[in-house]
């Protein structure tokens, strides 16, 4: 709850400091910061992406081409238990605990009179979290799954990450282009990785390249499910094989856990085969995951990033471990597109009028958004989807963690 704290004393010093000339406007933000412990690798990196949107608002404060007159005070929620409530969807009971989570977090935005959200990280976040937002925009940075897609089901929802449309092409086009003939999936239960998965083989399906077999595990993987996957995967690999060594198998893993599971790859010897997986593992940090990063295996990451860019510069000149962050790229990325689409809002209101909770003028002004940020060029499709590319990368010992062999765009 530490951060949590930090990141509101942030807001109410901004609030105080400012004099009363200036329109203070409320952003709100939803990170999972309290889940686990500072020995959490998870808890580490949603810490890190808080972080890296807190240094967004402090850049656009500090812009004065960007909304004149105007400071942005940050109101952050936890969302550690929502998620938690979340891995087990199917459970009636457990939703409707989420659901009324989701309500209580809402109502604290509305009472801040806020503009807009930034945040909800996973899919399965926003599918909750942004019905009860209702008319307030809601801007993430990883929450990549298709259905998001849906502007009749998601209205005011707006993205910094590519849809999983883009990504499933990209992988199917991946497993092409090795000529990989025996494919195995791993995959989560969760809204992102079930879709992904599914995406996946409808890519595949009618081809010489389809998904022979799946093993899904669960959302938070215990180690116990991790081995049996393994050992799956082993199993239908070799009989697939029949006792022949080649270069034809491949395993797509789409999963949050990925570090125990490559853990358990890197010591099984017993398993000969190729490992691609989706952008959940390719854009991890190399610090914090060291069997993932390590293993050589390939993975799509999102391409793009410019490091001459100024959104780059400022970002990494406050916060340096972000530069090796592709998350805490996409959420400066996404802080700065909803203050630039506020921005035009503004310019575009008539004298006195409350522009700031013009959500369709806000929305269409997202969709109009396009500028160099930390994670490369920004800008959105009409579905307010992030337009963008992805590289496959190669998981090394180096310090980038990456090696570029192939850029995939995204379609």
């Amino acid at each position: 709850m530490a951060m949590r704290g930090a990141l509101l004393a942030a807001a109410v010093l901004l609030r105080g400091c400012r004099g009363q000339q200036t329109t203070v406007l409320t952003v709100g933000g939803l990170f999972p910061t309290s889940q686990g412990d500072a020995t959490n690798e998870d808890f580490n990196d949603d810490r890190r992406q808080a972080e890296a949107a807190l240094a967004a608002i402090n850049a656009v404060n500090a812009d004065a081409s960007v909304l004149p007159g105007v400071q942005l005070a940050f109101l952050a929620q936890d969302i550690a238990a929502l998620r938690t409530l979340n891995s087990n969807s199917e459970n009636f009971f457990q939703r409707q605990m989420a659901e009324e989570v989701a309500g209580d977090i809402a109502a604290v935005f509305r009472q801040a009179d806020a503009v807009g959200v930034v945040g909800a990280g996973w899919s399965s976040d926003v599918k909750v979290l942004a019905p009860a937002l209702g008319s307030l925009p809601l801007v993430s940075h990883s929450a990549s799954a298709s259905v998001l897609s849906n502007a009749t089901l998601y209205p005011n929802f707006a993205r910094t990450i590519p849809s999983d449309g883009a990504q499933s092409v990209s992988l199917a086009d991946a497993v092409r282009f090795f000529g990989w003939s025996r494919i195995g999936v791993i995959s989560c239960d969760d809204l992102y990785c079930r879709g992904l998965a599914n995406g996946v083989r409808e890519e595949l399906s009618g081809s010489e390249f389809t998904v022979s077999f799946g093993h899904e595990v669960g959302q938070f993987l215990s180690e116990g499910e991790a081995e049996g996957a393994i050992s799956n995967v082993v199993a239908k690999m070799e009989q697939q094989c029949e006792g022949n060594e080649d270069e034809t198998g491949v395993v797509l893993l789409i999963t949050h856990q990925v570090e125990t599971l490559m853990g358990l790859a890197n010591a099984n010897t017993n398993l000969r085969v190729a490992w691609l997986g989706s952008e959940s593992v390719g854009n991890l940090p190399t610090f914090g995951y060291p069997e993932a990063t390590n293993s050589g295996m390939m993975a799509l990451r999102i391409g793009g990033v410019d490091e001459s860019h100024a959104h780059w510069v400022s970002l990494t000149g406050v916060m340096p471990q972000a530069s090796d962050d592709m998350y805490c790229l996409n959420v400066y990325d996404a802080v700065w597109s909803l203050a630039y689409a506020l921005d035009a809002t503004m310019s575009a209101a008539a004298p006195g009028e409350r522009w700031w909770n013009n959500t369709a003028a806000i929305m269409s002004s997202i969709r109009q958004v396009t500028f160099e940020g930390a994670s490369g060029d920004v800008r959105f499709d009409a579905n307010e989807d992030r337009v963008g590319t992805y590289d496959i990368v190669q998981c090394t010992c180096r310090s980038s963690a990456v090696l570029v062999s192939v850029s995939l765009t995204s379609h």
